[in-house]
């Protein structure tokens, strides 16, 4: 995901550090020392605000000339999709799917058609990975991938294999909502306090058009919203990088404890701290400078 300037520029800071004392690795790609890259440019692809389907593809890796100094290693293996003591039913199942995928990211399945017309850019997904409903899509599917919920909530392996991937944070909310709604405890409902940020010791008359009400309201992508709503019990989510330290990172799955006025007392599923209980306190958020609000947005 990292735009091509960040390595090339790493690149020049080595070699210019690393020279001092051996003139010669001036000349070779980050002084001397090896980088290992990770990543899939079939998943994911560095990411331009606003930025065109060229601007993407040049801020790529792969179009930079440091691109020439580096030795592809594949890894043929999907590590994800191995079940160890499977059945072999279950093992050829598994194959074929990790081979679908494959296929997908390579470009190689054939285009769907709609009626008469072929579409190049949809694909047909294999019925048995569709869930098929003609009732509340939401429920069916989580119904699908949290069966027997009611019996199972407390159980933290239950809850450590299961979650839903949503395309969009809407959507996100209404599955959590729904979610919540099934456990059987009171919530506890946390407001945000949203500022602008400003110099200090002035006073901007734009501050009359934005109280707080509209501050409140603003919904920014990759920024919470002005409402959390939680209960004892409920698996969440971080989304920052608090503590790596402590196991506290971007995409640390927990289960909440207990809900007090200032923190959130949980306990971690995933990583390499499972079982530790950790405490999450509130946090200051500020959105970036490029926004279409002429201000900079501070959400504790």
């Amino acid at each position: 995901m990292s735009n091509r300037m960040c390595f090339e520029g790493l690149d020049r800071s080595l070699r210019d550090i690393l020279s001092i004392d051996d003139p010669t690795l001036t000349d070779l790609p980050f002084g001397g020392l090896v980088v290992v890259l990770g990543g899939d440019l079939r998943q994911i692809l560095p990411v331009i605000e606003g930025g065109t389907r060229p601007q993407v593809v040049a801020a790529t890796i792969t179009n930079s000339p440091l691109w020439d100094s580096v030795t592809v290693l594949e890894l043929n293996e999907n590590m994800r999709l191995a079940v160890p003591g499977a059945s072999v039913q279950l093992q050829r199942e598994i194959s074929l799917f990790s081979d679908w995928v494959l296929d997908l990211g390579e470009g190689k399945l054939p285009p769907a058609t709609c009626g008469n017309e072929v579409v190049p850019n949809l694909v047909d997904i294999p019925d048995d990975l569709l869930i098929h409903t003609e009732g509340d899509h939401i429920t069916t599917i989580i119904s699908a991938v949290y069966p027997d919920f009611a019996s199972n909530f407390q159980d933290f392996s239950y809850l450590r294999q299961r979650a839903v991937l949503s395309p969009t944070n809407d959507l996100a909310e209404q599955i959590n909502s729904r979610v919540l709604d099934m456990l059987p405890c009171e919530g506890r409902e946390y407001l945000s306090s949203d500022s602008k940020s400003s110099p200090a010791g002035t006073i901007n008359e734009k501050d009359l058009f934005y109280p707080p009400e509209v501050l409140n309201a603003i919904e920014i992508p990759n920024f919470p919203a002005h409402r959390l709503f939680l209960k004892e019990g409920a698996p969440i989510m971080l989304l920052r990088n608090l503590s790596q330290s402590t196991g506290l990172c971007n995409g640390t799955r927990l289960i909440i404890l207990e809900l007090a006025d200032r923190v959130l007392k949980a306990v971690i599923i995933t990583g390499s701290h499972i079982g530790d209980v950790v405490y999450i306190p509130r946090i200051e958020l500020t959105t970036k400078k490029k926004t279409k609000w002429p201000f900079i947005l501070l959400r504790r």
